[in-house]
């Protein structure tokens, strides 16, 4: 049976000492121009999970040493703290029995802390990669998308297309959300207005269709190859929305039979006429507000419930404020955003009264959910860094 992922004597370390000496993740990076070397964010991954290759580890040791001897301030700071670092290293340790892990007195703090982390990767080894490999299809894992902008690009809200089938800019309906973020009408109430107006503008499936078609929304590139990719070595896959199933349906029909679990509102037609009949609305959407919902937090950890998996040993990806709630939860934390929609003056930018990204979200720009699979897939052999 595969080990589970767990924090490893390494993290710990690690993290106490970067946080220590005030060490940025783009300090190191900056101290490592012109090496081979990863991006900030595998660097922050590092903290809580996984180790790097040996020859990331000999770069990472030497960056952190480069940092602290070109800042003659920083160093004497540390010098003069010493004995708090020692103090936070010696509190870590004893969770290890047998780390045999020790500070040399007779050493500077700059001495020690290569050292230190020397001896704190080596005892942390995970399985060999082709031990891993092996391993991975007994893997039980939980991984969550989003829906708009994350699954589908190319639009910011599923429910803006919905609008425009039936020739509206949804002017008329901001009202009702305003009025549900202020907690004076609940989500089902929302999405009642929502109903009575897409009704009285004859929305069917048939138009929601020819909307999307004249939107330029499509589906992340490799979605279905991906998703293939996570079920066929063990994962099981869920979406996670507050947008409108009609959208996912004009794009993926086959929706339901690809994904394990689908948590969004669905938009019900009257059999006889085809129009919008009613909305029945989510449980899992705003975390923030709550107002006749649990949240995306709440259903990813229903999730992991059902599935019988650990939240911290599971994933979401997404790529918006309303989704932070559900990425804290998770051990794994994607932000898979396309480039032409990302503007950080808006949504988790703008907004940071909110919710900021989860400081270990790895940041994965572009249009290709291959990138993503690879990426999650990875975290079992304990390497953070891209792979075909």
């Amino acid at each position: 049976m595969k080990k589970t992922m767990k924090k490893t004597l390494f993290n710990e370390i690690f993290a106490t000492i970067i946080d220590f000496c005030g060490i940025k993740s783009h300090n190191i990076v900056n101290a490592t121009r012109g090496t081979e070397w990863v991006n900030p964010n595998t660097i922050s991954g590092w903290r809580t999970r996984g180790i790097p290759r040996d020859k990331y580890f000999e770069i990472l040791c030497e960056a952190i040493h480069t940092v602290l001897c070109a800042d003659e301030h920083k160093a004497e700071y540390c010098e003069q703290r010493r004995n708090d670092l020692k103090k936070d290293l010696e509190s870590i340790w004893p969770k290890y029995s047998d780390s045999g892990m020790c500070w040399d007195e007779s050493k500077s703090v700059i001495e020690n802390i290569p050292e230190i982390l020397k001896n704190g990767y080596y005892l942390s080894g995970l399985s060999k990669p082709a031990e891993a490999k092996e391993q991975i299809k007994n893997v039980k894992r939980l991984v969550a998308f989003d829906l708009d902008g994350t699954l589908i690009k190319g639009f910011r809200y599923s429910w803006t297309i919905v609008f425009k089938a039936i020739g509206s800019t949804g002017k008329e309906a901001v009202k009702f959300k305003e009025a549900f973020e202020l907690g004076n009408i609940s989500y089902q109430d929302w999405c009642k207005s929502d109903c009575e107006i897409l009704s009285k503008g004859g929305l069917t499936f048939e138009k929601v269709q020819d909307a999307v078609k004249n939107s330029g929304a499509s589906l992340t590139k490799n979605l279905v190859e991906a998703i293939e990719k996570l079920k066929s070595n063990g994962c099981n896959v869920a979406i996670i929305s507050g947008g409108a199933d009609s959208v996912l349906y004009a794009l993926l029909p086959n929706a339901r039979e690809l994904f394990d679990e689908i948590f969004i509102n669905e938009l019900v037609y009257n059999k006889d006429t085809g129009i919008l009949e009613k909305i029945k609305p989510t449980l899992y959407d705003w975390d923030r507000y709550g107002n006749g919902v649990e949240g995306k937090q709440a259903g990813f950890r229903l999730l992991c419930e059902r599935y019988n998996v650990k939240p911290e040993e599971s994933v979401f990806v997404g790529d918006d404020f309303n989704d932070v709630g559900a990425m804290e939860t998770a051990g794994m934390k994607i932000f898979y955003y396309s480039y032409s929609q990302h503007d950080p003056t808006r949504g988790l930018g703008r907004r940071p009264e909110i919710r900021s990204i989860p400081s270990d979200a790895i940041h994965e720009p572009g249009n290709d959910l291959m990138r993503v699979a690879n990426r999650i897939l990875k975290w079992d052999f304990g390497d953070m860094d891209y792979i075909e």
